[in-house]
């Protein structure tokens, strides 16, 4: 088996993991009442919260509560920015809001974003914070990124279970190993030593001449992973190979066809990217960014038979034939997609266009759960009256978006932007229904160009986002940073026994009280009836305890945890209720 020589310096990944952990960042963690009763009568309600580690900017939201079924299709809003369609909707956001660490308090006078008072009943409120004080961390040493992205973050392993320690992977550097082209992908185990770039793991394998961004860990096991590219002018292909540290990877050709599954595109360039829902599904893309033809589909493959299940047909919202018309491009993507808690998210970094999507869906048409497109000044290209193309989507000449674009546990979102027409800016922010808050800005920002904006919310002790400095550079080489952040919710209603209300999706709260010596309560509500689990893991991801197992009625639910034979430290639970899983981090006291 062929290994990389010189200049490519290799050092196996495991020394990470032995060697202590040197990025130990301060974490930012919120704490708020889970329910909270409002007479809707128009005097504040106060909202105490509790912050640890640092100081910060937050919005806070009120979104509707158990009111998915009856919301949309609608779509609203100068340009038709706004489409929703079985999500809750957002119905106020605050302004941006300073805190500090210890305890605070917000009010909310119970009227929306128009200044109407809500009528009583019961709402969900959301707040999402980020370190806007302390000077970003490096995290990821010397990776070598381009204008498509920074790479991306697994958060959970094989069975569910959260990483300890989160992985990183690279979009592919092309390497000569006796005069033949491979692809390399690395590999950084996230808390390991950031100034040691020695630590980096890698495999490669051999290329072909067009090798899409993103590789997908295999859902029954991280040691394969699949690679995308073409095999033809209009066949994408995705392979399966075993990883093989800090050696040539092995295809796999027990899947598909001899390691290989071929589908149907219209075009090379067509496919961006191959990921999953950690489960059964593949996802691939055919569609044609900055281009003039009408295409642009998600298909669904299943990942054990490798077998395409079906297409999502997303011209609606990303082919628009009359940008041509103002001097821009009919097609605006996708090339991203990100999963997470059982939705799908896309964007591109050619398009104003970013999407919710449910892929298990059955009902064609419907699993769009929202879209944030041109019109809301949020993330949108050519938004000023100056503009030479005004509300031109899909070519950017005042804010350019980068590909990079990713949802929380919470369902917020983020993407690196800069060049807002003179703003210094970090990232711009949508709220769980795809709704446009604002821009934010984090300590030391200059405004020039940056990537990642990639999100982790695993319970880890790395829970934060990391992303690129500002650069000016379309390609170059250097680190990633790290800021905290946190979102969180509860619930506001009139009715005191709001925990009967049938939830409208999954949701795990975090365990009170927490730290805890021994006892502690995990509550959940799921939205339908299935069978549930609930499971301890230390922090080497082992499982120690189940402490629920079966079959439990759609509702709110709580169980009890009892931690006195167990050492002090940090733990995590893992709340599983059919396809849908939250992990959560605790620290027992003794």
């Amino acid at each position: 088996m062929k290994k990389l020589t010189m200049p490519i310096v290799l050092c196996l990944w495991f020394v990470s993991t032995v060697m202590g952990a040197a990025f130990q960042p301060s974490m930012l963690k919120f704490s708020v009442p889970t329910s909270l009763h409002y007479n809707f009568d128009g005097t504040p309600l106060m909202i105490p919260f509790k912050v640890s580690g640092s100081s910060g900017t937050l919005v806070f939201g009120i979104f509707t509560r158990d009111m998915a079924n009856t919301i949309g299709p609608v779509r609203n809003g100068y340009l038709g920015w706004h489409y929703v369609n079985k999500v809750d909707t957002c119905i106020y956001i605050s302004e941006q809001i300073q805190f500090t660490v210890g305890n605070n308090m917000l009010s909310w006078d119970g009227k929306d974003s128009d200044r109407i008072p809500v009528p009583a009943g019961a709402y969900t409120y959301h707040m999402f914070a980020v370190d806007t004080v302390n000077q970003p961390q490096k995290c990821i040493p010397n990776i070598n990124k381009d204008y498509n992205g920074a790479g991306f973050i697994e958060e959970y392993q094989a069975d569910g279970t959260p990483y300890p320690m989160p992985v990183w992977t690279n979009y592919p550097d092309a390497v000569d190993i006796d005069r033949v082209t491979y692809k390399l992908r690395k590999k950084w185990v996230i808390g390991s030593d950031p100034d040691d770039s020695g630590l980096m793991e890698s495999t490669y394998y051999k290329s072909n001449q067009a090798d899409i961004h993103y590789i997908a860990w295999a859902p029954e096991s991280h040691d394969f992973f699949f690679q995308g590219g073409y095999s033809g002018l209009t066949t994408g292909i995705l392979r399966k190979w075993r990883w093989v540290a800090n050696g040539e990877a092995v295809l796999d050709t027990s899947w598909g066809v001899n390691g290989a599954f071929e589908y149907a595109v219209n075009e090379q360039d067509a496919t961006w990217t191959v990921d999953t829902d950690g489960d059964s599904y593949l996802f691939a893309l055919n569609q044609g960014y900055h281009k003039t033809k009408p295409y642009s589909e998600l298909i669904v493959i299943d990942a054990e038979k490798a077998a395409e299940v079906k297409r999502l047909d997303l011209r609606e919202f990303y082919v628009k034939p009359e940008d041509a018309l103002r001097g821009g491009w009919i097609n605006g993507g996708p090339t991203k997609t990100m999963f997470r808690n059982g939705y799908l998210f896309t964007n591109c970094h050619h398009s104003c266009t970013h999407l919710m999507i449910d892929p298990y869906e059955e009902d064609d048409g419907e699993f769009v759960r929202w879209a944030n497109q041109n019109g809301d000044y949020v993330l949108d290209h050519d938004f000023t009256e100056d503009s030479a193309r005004p509300w031109v989507c899909n070519e950017p000449k005042v804010q350019q978006i980068i590909v990079d674009y990713e949802a929380d546990d919470n369902l917020w979102t983020v993407a690196p932007i800069y060049d807002t027409g003179g703003a210094i800016v970090t990232f711009g922010l949508l709220a769980p229904d795809g709704t446009g808050v604002g821009n934010f800005t984090i300590a030391g920002e200059n405004g020039g160009r940056k990537l990642g904006g990639m999100i982790i919310d695993s319970g880890s002790a790395y829970d934060g986002i990391c992303f690129s400095p500002s650069e000016i550079d379309f390609k170059f080489t250097g680190d990633l940073y790290w800021i905290g952040h946190d979102s969180i919710s509860g619930v506001i209603s009139w009715d005191l026994e709001v925990e009967t209300i049938a939830p409208s999706r999954f949701t795990v709260t975090q365990n009170t009280p927490n730290p805890f010596n021994p006892i502690t309560t995990i509550a959940f509500t799921m939205a339908e009836s299935a069978q549930v689990t609930v499971e301890i893991f230390n922090t080497a991801g082992q499982k120690i305890n189940t402490i629920a197992e079966g079959f439990m009625e759609a509702g709110s639910h709580s169980v009890v945890w009892d931690g006195s034979t167990f050492a002090a430290g940090i733990y995590f639970y893992r709340v599983k209720s059919g396809t849908f899983s939250q992990t959560m981090k605790m620290t027992l006291l003794k």
